[in-house]
């Protein structure tokens, strides 16, 4: 899938209210982004995608802590942290759109593998006006979703 975006796959795993990287794939043929390692609720994809699925008093807690402001449109406000959760969760996927750095977008789901509340998410980061050259939010979100299928199908394999 790397290969087919040309842009870099990554895995990530919440446990407790930190979210890691579990593992990535950069494409073979181009230069892919690395994905980084703190995927925080405010100005992450997979931040937005796993918090938003937790219970209100889990996110209550966590939008008590500060947020850090790592660009103009990065949202501190609690309720606005909020509003994006609740976005993020009915369309399906989080996004971060140049929030925490410049010139990046990246789109992330959720993946439950047979339980109500995810702890892993499958995204893609990319150069935001490259990917856009060639693919719609449409399309990212409909390729990400099979292979969320079939990373689903894997991992629920005993």
């Amino acid at each position: 899938m790397a290969d087919e975006f040309g842009e870099t796959i990554y895995l990530v795993r919440m446990r407790g209210r930190i979210i890691s990287l579990a593992g990535y794939a950069k494409p073979l043929e181009a230069e892919g982004l690395h994905p980084g390692n703190a995927f925080p609720i405010h100005a992450s994809a997979a931040g937005k995608i796993l918090w938003s699925h937790q219970p209100a008093d889990k996110i209550d807690a966590e939008l008590l802590r500060p947020h850090v402001k790592f660009q103009d449109n990065t949202h501190v406000d609690p309720e606005e942290i909020r509003a994006d959760l609740k976005e993020a969760r009915e369309r399906g996927f989080g996004v971060h759109d140049e929030e925490w750095n410049k010139g990046v977008f990246t789109m992330a789901l959720p993946v439950f593998l047979n339980r109500t509340t995810p702890i892993l998410a499958l995204g893609v980061i990319a150069s935001k006006t490259r990917f856009f050259e060639r693919f719609s939010r449409e399309n990212v979100f409909a390729r990400l979703s099979a292979l969320r299928e079939k990373t689903e199908a894997l991992l629920s394999e005993d």
